[in-house]
């Protein structure tokens, strides 16, 4: 008698825990469904022009993110959680703003653009890269949405967490003023000065460091295993994002001419004069030869694709790179 009475004792206890348990999960993964739907919203627009689901809608997609965290825990909310969906919406607007002036008011941008808009990837491919960017957006700020679930006050993990975030994010602006800055003295010219002395590419570095911030925001409350699977996600799809040079590289061709070559040859272009023009442009040798790798892949493409002229376009491919990621 005793014996059963314990067991109902214990399966009172056991079983409202239990749907406690449930009714949170479900509360947590229709929150993750909502920012998923915001980001899938503020990137539909890459179906007119793909490279926007990664360009454009990742900086609105953040921003949106930012404002929704705001809307659904707005009566919950501590200095910390405010900063940091401060600075996720300022960093996603000043990144999407950024795109879109520099579509406006460059010529040879909008030509890019006009070109890149008449390539022709599948419907079935738009949805695949729609729905995997904006799962990549979602799990990236997941960090920020698990911390105000759990309520927690602000702590040391969110103190470095910001300042990390606001770092990644200065960083940036830095870089895009003293780019633009070089480029009106020396549009021709790489740009070698200020942060660009001290990291190859201040804007790689910058993002890096906010999404570090991000995941260290939520260290301390990080409970269940799904919760890190989509905080690891995010985290190293950023990191793969911005990866080693040939990743960049190939991440490079995909937004500029509209498709990833089915495999990177080891073989250079044999002609000495295109070489020796890279090596000219490019202090690092390697990087000199990382470029040639990439042109040799884009001249592929162009050739597969009929295009008039592939040597040559294959050649600002080359040097474009060269000065996106020079030191």
């Amino acid at each position: 008698m005793r014996s059963y009475e314990i067991v109902s004792v214990s399966s009172l206890v056991t079983v409202p825990s239990i749907l406690v348990a449930m009714k949170v999960r479900e509360e947590e993964m229709l929150r993750l469904g909502i920012l998923l739907f915001v980001a899938l919203g503020l990137s539909v627009y890459g179906f007119w022009m793909y490279v926007y689901f990664f360009s454009i809608g990742y900086g609105f997609s953040i921003a949106g993110i930012g404002i929704a965290l705001v809307v659904m825990f707005y009566s919950h909310l501590t200095l910390g959680t405010v900063i940091m969906c401060i600075l996720l919406i300022a960093y996603g607007l000043r990144l999407g703003g950024y795109l879109l002036l520099r579509e406006m008011k460059s010529t040879a941008y909008k030509k890019l653009l006009k070109t890149e808009s008449r390539s022709k990837v599948a419907l079935g491919a738009k949805f695949a890269i729609w729905i995997s960017c904006a799962l990549l957006y979602m799990c990236e700020c997941a960090p920020v949405l698990f911390r105000m679930e759990a309520g927690k006050a602000d702590d040391i993990f969110a103190i470095v967490g910001i300042l990390f975030m606001a770092s990644g994010i200065l960083m940036e602006f830095f870089a895009d003023l003293q780019k633009a800055k070089a480029k009106k003295t020396n549009p021709e010219r790489f740009v070698s000065t200020g942060l660009y002395r001290l990291v190859r590419c201040p804007n790689y570095f910058g993002e890096i460091l906010l999404w570090t911030g991000v995941l260290i925001s939520g260290l301390n409350v990080y409970h269940t295993v799904l919760q890190w699977v989509v905080v690891l996600l995010g985290y190293i799809g950023i990191l793969y994002k911005g990866g080693d040079l040939v990743a960049k590289g190939l991440n490079w061709i995909t937004k500029k001419i509209g498709g990833i070559p089915t495999a990177l040859d080891a073989r250079l272009l044999q002609d000495k004069a295109f070489t020796d023009e890279l090596l000219a442009l490019s202090k690092d040798k390697n990087l000199a030869q990382k470029a040639l790798e990439i042109a040799d892949a884009a001249e592929k493409r162009y050739v597969e694709a009929g295009v008039a002229d592939p040597e040559l376009k294959a050649l600002n491919v080359g040097k474009a790179f060269v000065e996106e990621f020079q030191k």
